[in-house]
């Protein structure tokens, strides 16, 4: 049995391992692209360097192909990553949120505790606000 607190730390964590998961996953993601991105320029480059003057080049698309196919496959390993993670995090917070909670079990001490209080602050203020929400105690023979 964990207390309330527990629970929102555990899942702060969880929270937290999903984000630094996401993180990881972006900055692989943009390191990938940033090669397949220079492998396209200099493909188009090599391409062109022997482009003439007022020509229309002609483009082999072979070399195009693969490179979107490994973008591709990039892009589904990608997913698969977030997918896994976000799994991940559902089956923490899943076992987080089954855990029993340990509330208290006198909660009239904190209203016993609160009430003088409640009472000072109604005489100074003379609120009817204040009044109404303290509990009224009732004798049996009245």
């Amino acid at each position: 049995m964990s207390h309330p607190f527990e629970q929102l730390f555990a899942l702060t964590r969880a929270n937290g391992q999903l984000v630094l998961a996401l993180a990881e996953i972006a900055r692989t993601e943009v390191q990938t692209s940033i090669e397949l991105s220079s492998k396209a320029s200099s493909l188009l480059a090599d391409q062109g360097k022997d482009l003439k003057p007022g020509a229309i080049p002609a483009f082999k698309s072979e070399a195009f192909v693969t490179l979107l196919g490994d973008l591709a496959k990039e892009r589904d390993k990608s997913f698969s990553r977030v997918s896994a993670a976000v799994d991940e995090w559902q089956g923490q917070c899943k076992e987080i949120a089954s855990q029993a909670v340990a509330l208290p079990e006198q909660p009239e001490s904190a209203r016993s505790w609160m009430m003088p209080w409640l009472a000072n602050a109604s005489a100074k203020t003379g609120s009817e606000e204040v009044k109404a929400s303290t509990p009224a105690k009732t004798s049996a023979g009245a």
